[in-house]
């Protein structure tokens, strides 16, 4: 059937010119910024050649990496360049030709305008700016004070534009005003309350934001300026990873949203030699994380098809110049997004063969992790929840967990014996129902003392109630134990998911193997087996359950671990066809090949192996850049270790039967046979493990080491920001109906808010938000806390799995030829 869908019109930028009535407003009477040093402003001279990580204007060219620049070989002129005016204009080159930018309202004079034109622009729409610019330049000439210029800006990672910049330091009042209402998801009308009025005219900044035509205009100016500052930073960027995920809220709303995660500054080698730090690959926070809001969208009653979400992307992708960048894309494995990924990778990347899509061999396709864990954990659940035995007291659990937060009464009685609320029910995750038992486990005999107190004190009626759904039979007490003990895997890693540290894709090989060695595990038990202890990490003893559990229960719960171990083998069918988990295991500095064989047969090992070189020899032979750099090495920085815990492991260390998995040691050269294309790689490898435990580390290392592994490290580095879950997209589809329901503002006025709120959080406008006792830090969080107390429990939003899985109709052998065909770039 055609779609009724229209198409999304190619993105245009919009002009600034015409919009300086925007900002009609007092502005703060405080110092603005003295014009830039006379080297300052030459720089601007040679900003298109040559890149400054401290640029403050003129570094924002819209010319791709590597672009040669279009200006003469002539300097521009030197307008502007002593003008008394300087401090409240921005002047960049654009075109080979000068721009001065307004830095409060926007409005761009050419070069050579007169500066008289612009001194009366400033008087007439500025007039506290050029009072307090005159009131200052007075006092200076009284005291006899020297002229100096400000003090430069702090390098950072990522760079916010100078108009933005101008916003921040001299109209803070409106600044604040549009940050605040981004933040809190604040109804747009605030600005025309009495007590805003009052607040407005005795704070310091007097924001003259009082309308909410003007807040919505003010807030569509940050937005596009902000978007512009993302758009800038991604020129820099190379090897890009798409997050993308589609959400059906329970009344039916379909709801659209894309991320992109990459190393920043990875592809500019003057600001990589100009900054000297590592932390130039991190974000402004200093952390390895930098994943970006691109769309939020809704389409109404419907979710369209994977050939329509496609043109969407492929807009979105134009929009921000990363058509030519993208190498990665993370999403389920709905059946939608896996057309939407054959209409991408084949239909349009195929005909344009863009940088990235070329390099890699084509765009891969990255299943989301945590998926795939609840995927298996909903077969788990699936068949336990038709067995009364466990089925029956779970659901008494529900009810009580429920009530811990539905009835102050009762939540008011575990909070003065400190005993922590149960978790609450996940409707798009399968593991809070392990969650769930393992919190009552842990808190059943804190449950019957409160009991025993409530009878006691007179408060017969909410006794009974906690102990009508606290009390089960020793059977499923027991039960439940083994429950929580065999499937404890999946609820620590779903968690580790969740963490920045663990979210990269070098992680899967040791997810899915251990995974994968579980099931096994479990078939050997299953059929009679005795499991031992491990050495060290994960203890899989368990699974021979206690005395005390019946073998009828043990039986359900393998005949459980069955049914997902199908699944589990449908989807290693696809993680061993994509050689580039491999790829980016091998290129942690701590894992290597070593750590590979460590983790699965010697067999399976060395086959990983020889995908993994044929990907860099294709790699490195299309890059053409192999065997151009063998300078000396690079000296390493110190830096120190956090002993953080890792996921690699060790087979031969792990829970086995009574005969324990072959030889894992491996033995001779893998890497026979090298050539030109392939030499780095095999240094690579052949170079001594250092002692890294986090992913922050490894990036340090990688910086220090880039002479030596030039083509290697901007590959390492951009994929250690490849995500291996889709979990930083799932934030943004907690709060739309709750809040859109409560301000009374519809789908535009919202995406331009949790869009404007990403560019702030994400660009450092906020406040670092405190650290989660799981590790897990989300500026979401205090905003799901709050809207959790007024919401009515009716607006849940559920994943959309299309009830279907995406299958790509290959076996495993098929699949594997596959890849390594496409990894052969002729």
């Amino acid at each position: 059937m055609a779609s009724t869908w229209e198409k999304p019109r190619r993105f245009v930028s919009a002009q600034n010119n015409g919009i300086s009535a925007v900002f009609e407003q007092q502005m703060p009477a405080t110092e603005p910024a003295q014009p830039r040093s006379r080297s300052e402003s030459e720089d601007c001279c040679d900003s298109q050649t040559r890149a400054r990580p401290d640029d403050e204007g003129a570094g924002f060219s819209r010319r791709a990496p590597g672009a040669k620049s279009s200006a003469s070989g002539s300097c521009p002129s030197g307008w502007m360049l002593k003008s008394s005016l300087r401090s409240f204009f921005d002047v960049r080159v654009v075109d080979a030709r000068k721009e001065a930018r307004c830095i409060y309202c926007g409005k761009r004079y050419p070069e050579r305008e007169s500066t008289g034109n612009m001194a009366k622009h400033v008087r007439a729409l500025h007039p506290a700016a050029w009072s307090a610019k005159n009131a200052g330049v007075s006092k200076r000439q009284e005291a006899g004070a020297p002229r100096t210029a400000p003090p430069k800006h702090p390098a950072q990672s990522l760079q916010v534009s100078g108009w933005i910049r101008g916003q921040r330091e001299h109209n803070a009042g409106v600044f604040h005003t549009a940050t605040l209402a981004a933040e809190q998801f604040l109804p747009l009308s605030f600005v025309q309350s009495v007590s805003w009025t009052r607040l407005s005219d005795s704070s310091a900044l007097r924001p003259s934001v009082k309308s909410t035509a003007t807040l919505v205009q003010k807030l569509g100016l940050f937005s596009q300026h902000m978007n512009e500052t993302l758009a800038s930073n991604l020129e820099n960027s190379q090897f890009a990873n798409i997050l993308v995920k589609t959400w059906t809220a329970p009344h039916g709303e379909a709801l659209f949203a894309v991320m992109v995660s990459f190393a920043p500054n990875i592809w500019s080698d003057p600001a990589l030699e100009a900054a000297n730090d590592p932390r130039i690959l991190f974000n402004n926070s200093g952390a390895a994380q930098n994943t970006h809001l691109l769309d939020f969208s809704s389409f109404g009653a419907k979710m369209p098809n994977g050939e329509y979400l496609c043109e969407v992307l492929i807009s979105l992708l134009h929009r921000y110049n990363l058509a030519g960048k993208v190498s990665t894309i993370t999403m389920d494995s709905a059946v939608r997004n896996g057309s939407l990924f054959t209409s991408l990778v084949f239909d349009h990347f195929g005909a344009s063969n863009p940088f990235a899509h070329r390099l890699f061999g084509r765009v891969r396709y990255i299943r989301c992790a945590a998926h795939v864990l609840d995927l298996q954990f909903e077969r788990i659940a699936a068949v336990l929840l038709k067995y009364a035995v466990f089925s029956k007291p779970y659901r008494k659990i529900q009810r009580f967990a429920e009530s811990t937060r539905s009835s102050p009464r009762l939540s008011a009685c575990l909070r003065e014996q400190n005993i922590p609320p149960m978790p609450a029910e996940s409707l798009c995750q399968w593991t809070s129902a392990w969650s769930q038992l393992s919190a009552f486990l842990a808190n059943f005999r804190a449950y019957r003392t409160l009991c025993e107190q409530l009878l006691e004190n007179g408060h017969q009626d909410l006794a009974r109630e906690i102990q009508e759904n606290i009390e089960v039979d020793k059977r499923a007490l027991e039960l439940f134990k083994y429950f929580v003990g065999v499937f404890e895997l999946f609820n620590d890693m779903s968690m580790k998911l969740r963490q920045d540290d663990f979210n990269h894709l070098a992680n899967g090989v040791p997810i899915f193997y251990l995974l994968d060695h579980f099931y096994k595990i479990c078939a050997k038990a299953s059929n009679g087996s005795r499991i031992s202890k491990s050495r060290a990490g994960f203890d899989f003893s368990c699974i021979n359950g206690s005395s005390d559990l019946q073998a009828e229960d043990r039986e359900v719960v393998f005949d459980a671990i069955k049914l997902a171990d199908a699944t589990h083998q449908e989807y290693m069918c696809y993680f061993r066809a994509n050689s580039l988990y491999y790829v980016a295991f091998l290129l942690d500095p701590a894992a290597k090949e070593d750590a590979m064989y460590k983790m699965m047969s010697a067999e399976e090992a060395a086959g990983k192996m020889l995908d993994a070189r044929l990907f860099i020899e294709a790699f490195l032979k299309e890059s053409g850049e192999a065997d151009k750099h063998h300078g000396p090495t690079a000296i390493e920085k110190p830096f120190s270790l956090r002993l953080a815990p890792s996921l690699h492991f060790d087979l031969n260390d792990l829970s086995t039967d009574e005969n324990p998995h072959g030889d894992t040691n491996h033995s001779g050269n893998v890497e026979a046979g090298e050539n030109s294309h392939v030499r780095e790689w095999i240094t690579y490898l052949r170079a001594s493990k250092p002692p890294l435990r986090t992913k922050d580390e490894a990036i340090k290392w990688w910086y220090a080491h880039r002479q030596n592994y030039p083509q290697l490290f901007k590959l390492a580095i951009s994929l250690f920001y490849t995500k291996l879950s889709t979990h930083d997209l799932e934030m943004c589809f907690s709060l739309p109906g709750r809040v859109m329901r409560r301000n009374g503002t519809g789908h535009k006025t919202f995406k331009t808010l949790v869009l404007l709120r990403d560019r702030f959080s994400k660009f450092g406008f906020f406040d670092q938000a405190p650290e989660s006792p799981d590790g897990v830090t989300d500026h979401f969080d205090d905003l799901m806390e709050s809207e959790a107390l007024v919401s009515d429990g009716t607006d849940h939003l559920e994943l959309d799995y299309d009830e279907e899985i995406y299958h790509d109709n290959i076996t495993d052998e098929d699949a594997i030829e596959d890849e390594e065909n496409s990894a052969r770039i002729d």
